[in-house]
């Protein structure tokens, strides 16, 4: 990858035979009443639910915002994509 793509991901949680991982764009440091964020930009930003499915159950999707909500993270910040 170009270095302008790289950036300090964390790998939240995964599982492999269940085709899901929570990432998050570096380490969470802004506080809110939710839970943490990280920033904004390019780099030390972002927070992503990834699946093997184009079209995930929304049961699926419930248990991943579950544990990251569980971890601290605020996960209204969050937003669906098609």
């Amino acid at each position: 990858l170009p270095t302008f793509a790289a950036g300090p991901y964390w790998v939240v949680e995964y599982n492999e035979n269940e085709g899901w991982a929570i990432i998050s764009g570096g380490q969470p440091t802004i506080k809110t009443d939710n839970g943490c964020v990280t920033g904004e930009g390019t780099n030390d930003s972002g927070f992503w639910l990834f699946t093997r499915e184009s079209k995930p159950s929304q049961d699926i999707i419930e248990m991943m915002r579950s544990k990251a909500q569980d971890k601290g993270f605020d996960v209204s910040v969050l937003n669906q994509v098609d």
